[in-house]
């Protein structure tokens, strides 16, 4: 199979070869997956129980004029090139339960920001599962897992400004996240820019770090938390505004 992709430079072309094992599919789309105005191309890898599909990408490098595998994965992903976010969204239980994962790409790497996991409303007393009047399931989110989040209340340090802190437990960085600002229905997605060891642990115990998260405004990096914990304390938060640059210390609004 050829692809071929025309822009400015040279016409290029590309040999794609389906696995014989059955593991890459011959199903070709094309589409701009990092929201750069250039087309890239995906391949079917996989379909699965419940409707589940999956696929790898290929990002173009407008700079070589070529393409390379990047790391954005999941299960029929949803891109939005609104938000710039993509969705993963996977099935099981014959579709009773669903998670859903929305990543931000940071220098062509999807990073994940966001889980939901949702369960079908069940109507005990009829046995059946809820649906609203389109005939569509109705579904109500559950923990995904018992220690996936660190929840905190903050106010800023001189006034009664409050928002609510959540850092996702994804892996040991703690790549995502989300604040929300009292009496807003905005979430705001944060991604771990990077973090530092300020102590370390004793007898075993976790590090104390501190971690930068860039504040996420319509794909754009728009202010800065700087959390110190210990885990899963939290030690110390301040906020700088990327506009004013100012900063703002936080405290726990049940200190």
């Amino acid at each position: 199979m050829t692809f071929t992709q025309h822009y400015d430079s040279p016409l290029g072309k590309i040999l794609l070869a389906a696995d014989e094992e059955g593991g890459v599919g011959d199903m070709l789309c094309v589409d701009d997956y990092n929201f750069d105005g250039y087309d890239d191309f995906s391949m079917l890898e996989g379909v699965y129980a419940s409707g589940n599909t999956s696929s790898v990408y290929f990002l173009f490098d407008p700079g070589t004029g070529t393409f390379f595998l990047s790391n954005i994965g999941g299960t029929n992903l949803e891109f939005n090139d609104v938000s710039k976010t993509i969705t993963s969204t996977n099935y099981c239980c014959a579709g009773s339960r669903k998670m859903e994962q929305i990543y931000k790409l940071v220098d062509n790497r999807a990073v994940l920001i966001e889980q939901h996991c949702l369960t079908w409303v069940e109507v005990e007393e009829k046995g059946t599962y809820l649906e609203d009047e389109d005939g569509y399931p109705v579904f109500e989110e559950e923990d995904c897992y018992p220690d996936s989040y660190i929840d905190v209340e903050l106010e800023s340090v001189g006034s009664k400004d409050t928002c609510r802190l959540r850092l996702a437990i994804y892996d040991e960085d703690m790549a995502g996240g989300f604040v929300q600002y009292k009496d807003q229905k905005e979430r705001i997605p944060l991604y771990l820019n990077h973090s530092q060891t300020v102590e370390p642990g004793s007898g075993g115990g976790p590090d104390t770090r501190r971690l930068f998260y860039n504040e996420m405004r319509q794909g754009v990096a728009d202010g800065e938390y700087v959390v110190t914990l210990r885990y899963p304390d939290v030690i110390e938060v301040y906020y700088l505004r990327g506009k004013e640059e100012r900063e703002f210390m936080l405290k726990k609004t049940t200190e």
